[in-house]
């Protein structure tokens, strides 16, 4: 943590600066590919058969799966979107949700569903294992987590107060929680500059989850959400290397006092209406591009408890870390895998439709 903690940074976060600045890569834009619509998978609801609300969403074996928030279980489908069968149900015994649980692939051997305060066990076939609790001293964000090294990595917060900077001083985003005895291993990650900015607080604090995904076994990915430096750390959590472009259709968000977005739901909803939204990272094995999906808010988002409110966007780096790819897709990043990439479509009342994307 030393070598990181020494790296002093300097980030312009509207404007370009030098390809390269200490241990910052400012990614070039290449735009060498384009995306094509390969195909769409639908579900068709049937009687008590349909999902409420798509929240989180992940590949897992050869399968599909899809957590619902409003009924708190998780759907299983194969790869052509055929149901299979439906896990977990609202409720607080073993295998109960009173969250949409949030889904962790353990190298396709081991299913892990968390809810705020455990994660429960699932084998290959979907048998529920057992249930192991979180420390409670932590509080864990929505965001996925993700498995590396015998560790879950989690995004999480400590109680404190949104105008006090003296928060992102002290405490570190990310936690290495040991897999077997649930305990915490390691503390890491250091806030971006943004935090520390008094122009862009009402920015950097409504978007203060920080984005995970798995590169290999050895190295992940970590995105703030108020920031447009991506990490990529190793197994260790030594930081490898930093990289990142201003998005092509990134907005600048409005310069408003915090206060001012805090005072209720509408204005809230109404500030982010106006921003660039970071949704989901992830990393395709097969090409070896990195993924950031972001999304144009409409006001109309929250109130509808739906982030399918707004103009979608994926930005793709190819192995060097430069953009070869930054536009509109339809509908919400779920994952990529061999060069495919699923989206969900803006859900309808009498089916469920994911499209497929290739970059050529």
């Amino acid at each position: 943590m030393k070598n990181v903690i020494h790296i002093l940074i300097v980030i312009v976060f509207f404007g370009c600066g030098e390809t390269k600045k200490n241990n910052i890569y400012e990614s070039k834009i290449i735009n060498s590919k384009q995306l094509v619509k390969k195909d769409s998978l639908v579900f068709y609801y049937k009687g008590d058969r349909f999902v409420g609300e798509a929240r989180y969403l992940i590949c897992f074996r050869d399968n599909i799966l899809i957590s619902d928030l409003y009924k708190k279980c998780i759907w299983v489908f194969d790869k052509q979107l055929n149901f299979i069968k439906m896990i977990g149900k609202e409720g607080r015994g073993p295998g109960e949700y009173t969250y949409p649980p949030k889904l962790i692939n353990d190298n396709d051997t081991r299913l892990f569903a968390g809810d705020k305060k455990f994660l429960d066990e699932y084998d290959s076939n979907f048998t529920f294992i057992g249930r192991k609790y979180l420390p409670a001293k932590l509080e864990y964000s929505n965001i996925d987590p993700i498995y590396i090294n015998g560790r879950f990595i989690f995004n999480v917060s400590y109680p404190f107060s949104i105008v006090e900077n003296e928060y992102y001083r002290k405490y570190k985003p990310l936690v290495a929680i040991d897999k077997e005895n649930l305990t915490v291993k390691k503390s890491f990650d250091f806030w971006d500059d943004n935090y520390f900015k008094e122009d862009i607080k009402a920015y950097t604090r409504n978007n203060f989850d920080v984005l995970l995904a798995k590169k290999d076994t050895n190295s992940f990915f970590v995105l703030q959400r108020g920031s447009q430096n991506i990490k990529l750390y190793d197994k260790s959590y030594i930081l490898l290397k930093t990289f990142g472009r201003k998005q092509k259709y990134f907005k600048n968000p409005p310069k408003v006092k915090l206060m001012d977005t805090q005072r209720n739901v509408e204005s809230l909803a109404d500030f982010m209406g106006k921003i660039t939204f970071y949704m989901k990272i992830d990393y395709d094995k097969t090409t070896r591009y990195f993924y950031l999906a972001y999304t144009n808010l409409e006001s109309n988002y929250y109130l509808n408890r739906s982030f399918d409110f707004g103009k979608q966007f994926i930005q793709v780096y190819n192995e060097d870390y430069d953009v070869v790819f930054d536009g509109n897709i339809d509908g919400r990043l779920v994952f990529v895998e061999a060069n495919k990439i699923y989206t969900l479509s803006k859900m309808e009342d009498k089916l469920l439709k994911i499209n497929i994307y290739e970059l050529s």
